[in-house]
């Protein structure tokens, strides 16, 4: 199956270094949503995709600086 779509765009181009490190996604265990960080301009968000919805829920993460890694727990 080689279905792709593509659900979210951030930001603007511009002639700078990409930073490969984002985004930072995790799958709910329940496969219905994932969740995704994102930086824009240097602000980090925390992001959820609902697959049902299809839409997109943002939320900005004060006192935090950079994501690298992320997971849900078993029971989500």
């Amino acid at each position: 199956m080689n279905n792709k779509k593509k659900i979210f765009v951030w930001g603007h181009k511009l002639e700078q270094i990409t930073d490969y490190s984002y985004p930072v996604i995790a799958w709910h265990p329940s496969g219905k949503s994932f969740a995704f960080f994102s930086m824009k301009k240097g602000e980090l968000y925390f992001n959820t995709y609902n697959l049902q919805r299809k839409e997109i829920k943002s939320r900005l993460m004060l006192f935090f600086d950079q994501v690298l890694s992320f997971s849900y727990s078993d029971d989500g």
